[in-house]
């Protein structure tokens, strides 16, 4: 692991972050299908 005085390129930063929210898009998607379609399911069955 680097030392804590080491500096990070902004670049470098930046790019993680987008990486980030790029695999947090992901999970969102991944979690707000099967939600969307079990509530789809629920509302066709009790309506």
């Amino acid at each position: 692991m680097l030392p804590m005085t080491f500096a990070v390129p902004a670049w470098a930063f930046l790019r993680r972050l987008d990486a980030m929210y790029k695999e947090f898009a992901a999970e969102v998607v991944m979690w707000l299908v099967p939600v969307v379609v079990l509530i789809g399911v629920a509302l066709l069955v009790t309506h």
